[in-house]
């Protein structure tokens, strides 16, 4: 049916969380490459007239939220700053009532409303691409969950293609008049990792630097409205104690994101993992919730309350808590991959930045807490907890700290290395200090009649044999050595200074050389 004859039947986002890997990551420039693509930067305006349905909106969505949070996520500016943690572009290229349509092999196809797209770039690099979508026509489960499986699909999980299409990869996926994607460059043995449903809307130069968090599917949201399936899921059995959802496969699928089969085929572990990923606070109203690493998604009535009320609560609130925690694991798991590159440029000052952006991202991103509503902060920890997110951060903060205290011992042994070095050079200096101390002063006791004995020789052999050992010969040794250091030091393109310090860090030249000036002062001084 059009939208004008029936309520909404299911909401659906499909959330695309990404790293751009760069060195140095420049949130104003990948917004300025964004802008060229036909996004637009729009402020978030929490003021307005009361009689503004999407004002009120925005208003309880904005005050919901700790205000630590609405920093992170609420830019009221009319520019971007660079105090901005992150930054909410929608897309130009989508018009108003256009469809996202899921092509289904040997089936039919699903046409859903796009609301809105929308891309939310942070300062740790990381990005999430969001499609809004809008269900009016499609009432069956098994609708819904050919909806969310098929349509979050981001590239084939294996080849041949035809076979991933026969099980969960769409036929073909559109945006009306815009892009259309089938997933056949894979058999041309083109290595695209991203559906052209992305790449075409963020552009060629971003695409090329972001790297997909989730293997081939996008996180899914969806809100589903079906008076059937709420009744049974909410039906509650005396004997065994337990709510129907327990152990209901259908419950399990549409938890799972899984269109055409089970992927759980254990009732033992189905009824395990049906109370560990359901959060069940209203469930005598109807209304279940479920939480998984791929998916947050609610079954509820069609009255009043859930169409009106819980589902803007699914499309404000608990979708930027889904934000939030995408953003959380993107982050840490690209800290991780820098750890790699620090530990490979083993420079202690790359380590040092590496953990000043670790202490923003605990203070300004890692919330404890999000919102003071009760039912906000089970499902923000519940959320947290399924994608191992305080596991991970202990984790990564241990990796850190052993890898400063690591690299700063090295960088204390280097510093302790060079100190020694330097010391010996001074020992070295003090040594020939020394000598030429020692003789200088029993020249000047014994006075330079030495130097006039030589020059007042009148036999021109003595004056030879004696001017030419005492005088020329040391001076034209010491000639040599000067020269053969300067010729090694430019073959090494080596400084010569540095050349003649290692030559007496070597204890056995030093030793010698002294030896020899010595030798060469006491022949001169008593010759």
């Amino acid at each position: 049916m059009a939208k004008n004859d029936k309520d909404i039947i299911s909401h659906h986002t499909f959330m695309f969380p990404f790293t751009i890997e760069e060195d140095e990551f420049d949130l104003k420039k990948t917004v300025k490459i964004l802008e060229k693509n036909k996004w637009e930067y729009i402020p978030f305006d929490v003021e307005g007239e009361q009689k503004d349905k999407n004002k009120i909106f925005n208003y309880n969505e904005f005050v919901y939220f700790y205000p630590a949070v609405q920093k992170l996520l609420y830019n009221q500016k009319d520019k971007i700053d660079k105090l901005d943690l992150s930054v909410y572009l929608i897309n130009k290229q989508i018009k108003e009532n256009a469809k996202y349509i899921i092509k289904i092999l040997n089936e039919k196809e699903y046409e859903l409303e796009i609301s809105g797209v929308a891309i939310r770039i942070f300062k740790t690099g990381v990005g999430i691409l969001l499609f809004h979508l809008e269900n009016y026509k499609y009432e069956e489960r098994t609708d819904i969950l050919k909806i969310n499986d098929f349509g979050r699909r981001i590239y084939p999980q294996f080849i041949p293609v035809e076979s991933a299409k026969a099980n969960f990869l769409a036929k073909e996926l559109e945006i009306e008049n815009i892009i259309s994607e089938d997933f056949y460059n894979y058999l041309n043995g083109k290595n695209i990792r991203i559906s052209k449903t992305i790449r075409k809307l963020i552009g060629d130069e971003l695409s090329n630097k972001i790297k997909p968090l989730i293997d081939d599917r996008m996180f899914t949201i969806c809100w589903y409205g079906n008076d059937e399936f709420s009744e049974v899921l909410k039906k509650y059995n005396n004997s065994s104690k337990e709510y129907n959802y327990f152990s209901n496969e259908d419950w399990a699928k549409f938890l799972f994101i899984d269109g055409n089969f089970n992927s759980l085929k254990s009732k033992n572990m189905i009824k395990e993992y049906l109370k560990k990923y359901s959060y069940d606070r209203w469930i005598e109203e109807g209304t279940l919730f479920g939480i998984s690493r791929y998916s947050f998604v609610v079954a509820t009535n069609e009255r009043w309350f859930p169409k009106n009320i819980l589902l803007s609560h699914i499309k404000t609130m608990y979708y930027q808590i889904m934000i939030i925690v995408l953003m959380q694991r993107a982050t840490i798991l690209k800290f991780k991959n820098k750890i790699s590159k620090v530990m490979k440029e083993e420079n202690i000052e790359s380590i040092r930045r590496l953990q000043k952006e670790y202490l923003e991202f605990l203070n300004l991103m890692n919330f404890r807490e999000v919102t003071a509503q009760e039912q906000g902060i089970e499902i923000y920890n519940m959320v947290r907890d399924i994608m191992g997110i305080n596991d991970a951060v202990r984790e990564l903060e241990k990796e850190i700290y052993e890898l400063y205290n690591y690299y700063s011992m090295l960088e204390s042994e280097k510093r302790l290395k060079q100190d020694r070095k330097l010391q010996l050079r001074l020992n070295i200096i003090t040594i020939l200090g020394g000598a030429i101390g020692i003789a200088s002063l029993i020249n000047s006791i014994i006075g330079m009649d030495r130097f006039k004995d030589i020059l007042d020789i009148n036999n021109k052999y003595e004056l030879f044999i004696k001017g030419g050992f005492f005088v020329i010969i040391p001076f034209i040794i010491t000639i040599l050595i000067l020269y053969n250091l300067v010729y090694e030091s430019k073959k090494n393109k080596e400084n010569i200074i540095n050349k003649i310090a290692k030559k007496f860090q070597n204890e056995k030249w030093s030793l010698t050389s002294i030896i020899i000036l010595f030798i060469l002062y006491y022949i001169f001084i008593i010759a």
